[in-house]
């Protein structure tokens, strides 16, 4: 089971960085999908330390949710500053 779970992480990965989309904007200025790539990775370590510094969260559930919420509540914040200084400087 862990063989086929390994794969299947393996080869989503591998489609979402080299996906025929993503070539398909190879004229934009810089690739797009490495700032969503950071972004999501910033986001994912930033929720992991904030479920960290709560104590008070006994249940893994609870924790899985809560890094749910700060995850997606990054993420836009990224994404709003990025778009913001693209539509600026873009």
């Amino acid at each position: 089971m862990l063989k086929n779970s390994a794969l299947i992480f393996t080869a989503g990965l591998a489609l979402i960085l080299f996906s025929p989309s993503a070539f398909a904007f190879g004229n934009l200025k810089w690739n797009w999908h490495w700032y969503l790539i950071g972004i999501s990775i910033a986001s994912s370590l930033g929720a992991y330390f904030f479920v960290r510094r709560k104590p008070n969260l006994e249940n893994t559930g609870i924790k899985i949710l809560v890094w749910g919420i700060y995850f997606w509540v990054l993420t836009f914040i990224q994404l709003i500053i990025f778009s913001v200084a693209y539509y600026f400087f873009g």
